[in-house]
């Protein structure tokens, strides 16, 4: 079955502490934004390759690409570990929005991200999908700021994941 948008593969070098490694079955993901509005999928790549340091998704995703940087497998430093188990079982997607960036587009790319994610792995959206606000909500609103700015919530992402995980199951 061919995919609805494309992936791209840009790992971070392994000689980075963002890259602890590990081969494990995710359990679930968890949704970011960026929190430096405008910043490309292309932009914070080059930030978290540059530098080493104990932070990163396994994917951002913007209005022109979906890009993978952390294996899917791999462990990733995305919540606080004192917040959760989510570095050692969840996937991070973060969401790179405004200045340039066009919404829209953005938002169907992350959507139909965390669709193919359910399927690949068999999840259920609202069981498996978190938010980095509900992880670590003494330190994070994430996503919760992009959302509000475009007059949605975390429930109406879930059932838009779910309709886009339908239509995929259904082809």
């Amino acid at each position: 079955m061919g995919k609805k948008y494309e992936m791209t593969t840009k790992l971070l070098d392994q000689r980075w502490k963002q890259r602890p490694g590990g081969n494990r079955i995710p359990r679930y993901a968890v949704v970011h934004e960026t929190g430096n509005e405008g910043s490309t999928a292309q932009q914070n790549y080059r930030y978290f390759n540059s530098r080493n340091m104990e932070a990163s998704p396994h994917v951002f995703i913007d209005d022109r690409e979906i890009l993978l940087i952390i294996p899917l497998r791999e462990k990733a430093w995305h919540v606080r570990k004192t917040a959760s188990d989510a570095n050692d079982w969840a996937i991070g997607v973060e969401l790179c929005y405004g200045g340039n960036i066009v919404w829209k587009e953005a938002y169907k790319q992350y959507v139909w991200f965390f669709a193919w994610l359910c399927r690949h792995y068999g999840w259920v959206p609202d069981h498996t999908i978190r938010g980095h606000f509900q992880l670590d909500p003494s330190r994070r609103t994430d996503l919760l700021g992009a959302f509000t700015k475009h007059r949605m919530t975390f429930l109406h992402f879930l059932q838009d994941v779910e309709s886009e995980l339908k239509a995929m199951v259904g082809k």
